[in-house]
């Protein structure tokens, strides 16, 4: 259980420093998630060295069985875009070879 709850945070880490373009160059304690709010719902607060609004931010986590989904998306107002996740369950119907190294 705790292995699941540090891939969580990871990866909703990972979502937002992607969302902000700064990748691995932003330190791991500069968002702190919280999960305890249950239905899904995904609250931030940020270190006092991140100039961000929280407010600003809409995050999800999308546990999957065999990966991992969070998103990070920056509010442009009060609306909420719509975001559609399908499930591809063949990859070989699209034509591409898949290697595992």
């Amino acid at each position: 259980m705790r292995s699941v709850c540090f891939i969580d945070y990871w990866t909703l880490k990972e979502a937002y420093a992607k969302a902000r373009g700064l990748g691995l160059s932003l330190p791991l304690h500069s968002a702190i998630f919280d999960l305890s709010l249950g239905d899904a719902s995904v609250s931030v607060r940020f270190d006092k060295g991140v100039a961000d609004d929280p407010s600003a931010w809409s995050f999800s986590l999308m546990p999957e069985p065999a990966y991992p989904l969070a998103l990070a998306a920056r509010l442009g107002g009060t609306d909420r875009a719509p975001v559609l996740i399908r499930r591809l369950t063949d990859v070989r119907a699209w034509g591409v070879s898949v290697r595992r190294a």
